[in-house]
């Protein structure tokens, strides 16, 4: 069975391609995968535990900031190491710029001093990717990068590396 003529389409689990005689979809972490798990579910709402550029056209998303999922190729890998996490609150915080919203007012605050104040001239206390505020220069990003370690750990333990 080969594809139909036209447009092209996602195969179902199950269904035999011509890259896929058997129909299945692969294995995590031992378990086959279906067509549910294959993807995050995109009824449910996500917010990014780290900064990280995603989408098409691609947008940069802060710390804390919800994100709409497009579909795209890795969003299983962003649930599945954590750079996004699905939302369980109950408030949200919104811009007064931008009108991004986000979980917490602490992220809320990071990413108005980031992308909006210092754009604009004004003078504020640096602040990190994280959303809080740093003082000293760390111009190589370690200090970021450990306080993200801190603050939203990648699930490195679920990666193909790591399950031998």
């Amino acid at each position: 069975m080969g594809w139909p003529k036209g447009k092209p389409r996602k195969p179902v689990a199950g269904e035999e391609t011509p890259a896929n005689p058997s129909g299945n979809l692969g294995t995590v972490h031992n378990e086959p995968l279906t067509a549910a798990s294959v993807k995050p579910d995109l009824r449910k709402t996500y917010w990014c535990r780290r900064p990280f550029d995603y989408g098409l056209p691609t947008k940069s998303y802060d710390r804390g900031e919800f994100i709409r999922l497009q579909e795209l190729r890795n969003d299983e890998k962003l649930l599945r190491l954590g750079y996004i996490a699905e939302f369980t609150g109950r408030d949200k915080f919104e811009c007064g710029r931008c009108s991004c919203w986000f979980v917490d007012m602490g992220c809320r605050d990071g990413h108005v001093k980031m992308r909006h104040l210092r754009r604009e001239g004004i003078e504020v206390a640096p602040v990190t990717m994280a959303g809080e505020f740093a003082y000293g220069v760390d111009v190589s990003g370690q200090r970021d990068e450990a306080k993200l370690e801190q603050l939203a750990p990648l699930y490195l333990d679920k990666t193909s590396a790591s399950r031998g």
